[in-house]
């Protein structure tokens, strides 16, 4: 805001290793207005072991494709 000059900027944080925190966020869209875009700009590669999401799932797969369909599937 101090940079843009912009008020009317807000944030949501989000864990996109987690499945749950992804719908928590979709969800806590619906107060806002229609959304018209959405950048999914997140990925993560893990090379010294195999590292798995709270729900489960091998992380990198997690964070880099299942995250991004789930909030898109969401927040249509």
């Amino acid at each position: 805001m101090k940079e843009t000059k912009n008020k009317n900027i807000s944030y949501a944080e989000m864990d996109l290793s987690s499945l749950k925190s992804v719908r928590d966020f979709a969800n806590s869209l619906s107060n806002l207005p229609p959304l018209y875009a959405v950048v999914c700009n997140a990925g993560v590669q893990f090379v010294d072991h195999t590292h798995y999401s709270k729900e489960g799932f091998e992380e990198t797969f997690a964070v880099n494709h299942l995250s991004h369909f789930s909030s898109s599937e969401l927040i249509t």
